[in-house]
């Protein structure tokens, strides 16, 4: 009966022989996954030197900027990490990169509604790390930043 041959992260490579399975484990290239009656359920691989790590979650997905801060009160609240060399509350956008942090923060935001802008425009601005999403066009060019309320701040 063939028996699953797998590689060190999981993925299914083969169907092997049981005296294969045997000989991979002899050598010891491998570690057999047994059944209580002692059948060969399973081959893993183990990780050459010169193969790389798997890939995790995190990389995909990046450095999370954000987390679960525990108040005194007992609440908790999610929390920004400062992006700067500094470890403080008030600037959590340093000066030299805080264009970098407005486009990104940009281009993640989803408009939630239509919503017209005033006759005088208005602009983006950041104040002491507290950022306000605006817009500055003419009402009557449509663009993607024409979407977001003149209140929205984030």
């Amino acid at each position: 009966m063939p028996i699953p041959l797998y590689r060190y992260d999981g993925a299914l490579i083969d169907w092997i022989s049981p005296s294969r399975a045997e000989r991979l484990f002899t050598a010891g290239d491998a570690k057999l996954v047994r059944h209580k009656k002692g059948t060969i359920n399973r081959v893993i691989l183990h990780r050459t030197p010169n193969e790389t790590l798997p890939m995790r979650i995190a990389d995909y997905m990046g450095k999370p900027y954000s987390y679960r801060q525990h108040l005194d009160g007992g609440q908790r609240c999610w929390r920004l990490k400062s992006l700067g060399d500094d470890r403080g509350e008030s600037n959590l956008a340093p000066e030299e990169v805080r264009p970098i942090f407005l486009r990104v923060l940009l281009d993640c935001l989803k408009p939630g509604h239509e919503a017209p802008l005033d006759r005088a425009g208005a602009e983006s601005r950041a104040v002491g790390g507290n950022i306000a999403l605006t817009a500055n066009v003419a009402p009557d060019v449509p663009t993607q930043a024409a979407r977001w309320p003149a209140s929205a701040s984030v």
